[in-house]
């Protein structure tokens, strides 16, 4: 279960080249925009309510005139500050924030599949078994968020080693079709089986996206309105793609060993009951 870190960050790397790549990186940009609107679509229904509680008379009883209206401008300045929200309600951004989600999964799935088998494009790529897949990762999703929440919270075990021993279990579903139950066992043992490489690409990864968050960040905050906030999705979704990327191909050449012992066991086993059947003959 052996694999090269370099050579894998290399596929990882050649990987974001190609044509599949970009088109993964705009699905994903368009989605974040979408959840991006959802959220400060959200926000900006708590913002009106906190307004509409500042001249609540049990409220305002408590306030003076003046600081009512200082902070009516600061949370009108917020509101107005959220250049990609849509008028939505609280509910219905919710519900597109959620869908978005989904769809991002469809989309995570199709890319492992691609980085899986070294395509160029997404042309060709099955589609049999997206649902399923689609359903796996949204369900293993709830389940690792929980589990980390968990170790982060009553510290039985660290929130972190629990994100280090299950962070291939997506892979694990897309390209060997499992549940997620039996991802998240196929996921730590790649990991037990590479504790050096797999942590090694762990951090890398989340130095990578930290640093394409960082920069989204810094654009978002260069370039005025709608643009801005576009622009750091973008971004963001160069990282999501890589990390993508590079966790496909971890995935694949820490298992090739397991492929390739299976195929040997199984030609051995041929070729042995092959001589027995010869020998049954004679």
């Amino acid at each position: 279960m052996a694999f090269n870190v370099g050579n894998t960050v290399s596929e990882a790397v050649d990987r974001l080249t190609t044509s599949a790549a970009a088109v993964l990186i705009a699905a994903l940009t368009v989605i974040g925009v979408a959840q991006t609107a959802a959220l400060q679509d959200i926000l900006r229904g708590f913002l009106e309510w906190t307004v509409e509680m500042l001249h609540d008379p049990e409220v305002s009883g408590e306030l003076s005139a003046s600081e009512i209206e200082t902070a009516e401008e600061q949370i009108n300045a917020y509101i107005a500050d959220l250049p990609l929200a849509l008028g939505l309600s609280p509910g219905a951004a919710a519900v597109l924030w959620l869908v978005a989600f989904v769809v991002s999964l469809a989309v995570v799935a199709i890319a492992i599949d691609a980085f899986g088998d070294e395509r160029d494009s997404l042309g060709g790529i099955p589609t049999d078994g997206l649902g399923r897949k689609t359903l796996h990762l949204l369900l293993g999703w709830i389940a690792y968020s929980i589990l980390v929440a968990i170790g982060f919270l009553l510290v039985v075990v660290p929130g972190p080693l629990v994100a280090f021993l299950l962070m291939f279990f997506v892979a694990a579903i897309v390209i060997d079709d499992e549940s997620f139950i039996s991802a998240f066992g196929s996921s730590y043992s790649v990991v037990r089986g590479n504790l050096l490489g797999t942590f090694a690409v762990g951090v890398l990864g989340i130095v990578a996206f930290g640093v394409c968050w960082l920069v989204g960040t810094t654009f978002a905050g260069i370039l005025p309105g709608a643009s801005g906030a576009i622009a750091a999705d973008l971004i963001t979704a160069v990282g999501q793609v890589f990390v993508l990327a590079l966790l496909t191909r971890t995935y694949v050449n820490a298992t090739a060993d397991d492929t390739a012992d299976s195929v040997s066991s199984g030609s051995e086993w041929a070729a042995e009951t092959e001589s027995e059947s010869r020998r049954g003959t004679r």
